[in-house]
């Protein structure tokens, strides 16, 4: 019996990485332009409509990255002991992520374009935990380049 665990394919890994990775720049591009938007408080509505929506598709990718790497990546990756720890905080994100993310849905939902304050709280957190995100994402990140490191002893290329 072979106590070794198998090997993860880490090339392939890194090849999803690098394309869902300009999937969620772009998604998570598409948000922060929102965000920044400057618009007079007689505009304030289309903001907050925008934001609303591009926080939707962020929010939809997310379900969809997430539980697809909780089933296939991250699941791989948890076969390997040394990296266990690291995969297990990495999937407790996912739900402190979501959660947040649905906290800031319901906050966007809950402002009114009136309430200057209210708007500008939630557009607030939403920044935050996008921030949040983008530390987990490149955790991940981090953690799929030391699995090829230790596999095959180099960065890919």
């Amino acid at each position: 019996m072979n106590d070794k665990p198998a090997t993860l394919n880490v090339p392939d890994s890194l090849r999803y990485w690098q394309s869902e990775a300009g999937s969620f720049h772009a998604v998570v591009g598409a948000v922060d332009a929102a965000l920044k938007t400057d618009v007079t408080d007689a505009d304030r509505w289309r903001k907050l409509a925008h934001v609303r929506f591009v926080t939707t598709m962020l929010q939809r990718f997310l379900d969809r990255l997430f539980a697809a790497e909780e089933c296939d990546h991250l699941a791989e990756l948890d076969r390997h002991p040394e990296w266990r720890h690291r995969v297990n905080e990495l999937r407790s994100e996912h739900a402190a992520l979501r959660s947040g993310l649905t906290q800031a849905m319901s906050q966007l939902d809950r402002a009114c374009a009136a309430n200057v304050a209210a708007c500008d709280d939630a557009f607030d957190k939403l920044c935050q935990l996008i921030k949040a995100i983008q530390q987990h994402m490149h955790r991940e990140t981090e953690l799929v380049q030391d699995c090829f490191d230790q596999d095959y002893g180099g960065e890919s290329g």
